[in-house]
């Protein structure tokens, strides 16, 4: 069976597309995952709407919200542009440098920053999470704002993915580390990201961990963040942080990896830039 593709031109013509197809119709920005996912099963979708032409979606903004300056990136915007682009280096520095180590250039040209929030197991999620990344959705009831974290937890699919916002956080330092068999699109062994603040006594005033990997949901550690939270990182502290950060993550094995190798890999990760 052949895929009937449809170009909408609009947010508005593409969200009624999505509606009235129900389950017949497939959106896609990039489709790199979608066609992971073709070749895997042999099965495509009897309907595909492509949001290549939705211009939009391409954007990249600097928007103040409140008094307080945020990153909007369109859920077209591919993952280079994310890289190379000289308002996200400048301000954003932390999301420039992770997607350099999501998949292969070649992907990344194609890939797009809403694909991968819109699977909820995409590698460049557990920075977004530390960032406290909203999206923002086209509904039946028009344009929604919701943490992303929020969105993850739920299953509403009767929307669709428009833009990505993240605040500029000055005084955090932002972290975020991936390990991988090889530098190309396959999932990902193990991912950690993180986002501290210390006041003048080297106590953490705020702190974030997410840990995750390839075909799970990103998960946050609040176990550790809440002994960590206005402590200093004492070295009598290390062994216990350690263990509770791999008590807490509850990774799943594959036919190459354990849970037990994710755990120590993840925490090694985490630790050696708590220690910084």
């Amino acid at each position: 069976m052949s895929t009937k593709v449809f170009v909408p031109k609009t947010i508005e013509e593409a969200f009624e597309l999505k509606h009235s197809l129900s389950e017949k119709g497939c959106v896609a920005l990039g489709a790199t995952w979608l066609q992971l996912q073709w070749e895997k099963t042999g099965m495509k979708p009897q309907n595909l709407i492509s949001l290549e032409q939705v211009i939009p979606l391409q954007e990249i903004t600097a928007e103040l919200i409140e008094d307080q300056l945020f990153l909007s990136l369109g859920a077209a915007v591919n993952l280079s542009s994310c890289r190379r682009n000289p308002l996200i280096q400048g301000k954003w520095p932390a999301l420039s440098r992770a997607v350099s180590h999501v998949a292969s250039p070649g992907i990344r040209n194609k890939a797009t920053i809403g694909g991968n929030v819109a699977i909820k197991t995409g590698d460049i999620i557990p920075l977004l999470l530390v960032m406290d990344a909203t999206i923002v959705l086209y509904t039946t009831e028009g344009y929604v704002r919701t943490p992303l974290a929020e969105w993850l937890e739920n299953n509403r699919e009767d929307c669709l993915i428009t833009r990505i916002l993240i605040p500029r956080e000055e005084n955090r330092k932002v972290f975020y580390h991936k390990i991988g068999r090889r530098k190309a699109f396959i999932g990902s062994s193990v991912v950690v990201s993180g986002s501290y603040e210390k006041d003048n006594q080297q106590k953490f005033s705020f702190i974030r961990l997410i840990a995750g990997h390839a075909d799970i949901q990103a998960q946050r550690l609040y176990d550790a963040e809440k002994k960590l939270l206005n402590k200093r990182l004492a070295p009598e502290m290390m062994k216990d942080i350690y263990q509770t950060m791999i008590s807490e993550f509850q990774p799943m094995p594959d036919a190459f990896l354990s849970a037990d190798y994710r755990k120590k890999a993840a925490a090694n990760l985490l630790m050696s830039e708590l220690v910084q």
